[in-house]
């Protein structure tokens, strides 16, 4: 489920437990944002592939195929690209964890997710015009 960002940021060793709990990712390095973002499909599976018994994620990789609905009345209807927090732990698992990412675009091809995609300003839009055609989340 994650933790709030107060817990996520604490060095205080009060939060050791519950930081310890909600991490996941090559020894626990990442914990999810609480509430709803942390019960996202990407966070699910990320919490449940590195609790498996003898699982090690690390220098394997992970392949998405991302469907994302909006529930607005105008604009895109859906999206192939994870939101901005789900984004932040997978590029946490490219870079710390040696886990390569590849999220399926929209014709269903996979498209690496590389640490370039997680480190200019401007990455996220970059992958997302690569998945979706648009520099938002859209198709």
């Amino acid at each position: 489920m994650g933790c709030n960002s107060e817990v996520r940021g604490s060095d205080s060793p009060k939060h050791d437990e519950a930081k310890e709990k909600a991490g996941v990712l090559c020894d626990k390095s990442h914990v999810h944002p609480g509430g709803g973002k942390g019960e996202h499909a990407e966070a699910k599976i990320v919490n449940h592939m590195s609790e498996l018994p003898g699982s090690a994620m690390e220098g394997g990789s992970m392949l998405l195929n991302i469907d994302w609905r909006f529930k607005r009345k105008s604009g895109p209807k859906q999206s192939g690209m994870p939101c901005g927090s789900c984004y932040d732990m997978l590029c946490h698992a490219q870079k710390e964890c040696d886990i390569q990412i590849f999220i399926c675009d929209k014709d269903n091809n996979p498209q690496p997710l590389s640490n370039g995609d997680c480190e200019a300003d401007d990455a996220y839009q970059d992958l997302c015009q690569r998945v979706d055609g648009n520099p938002e989340p859209g198709r």
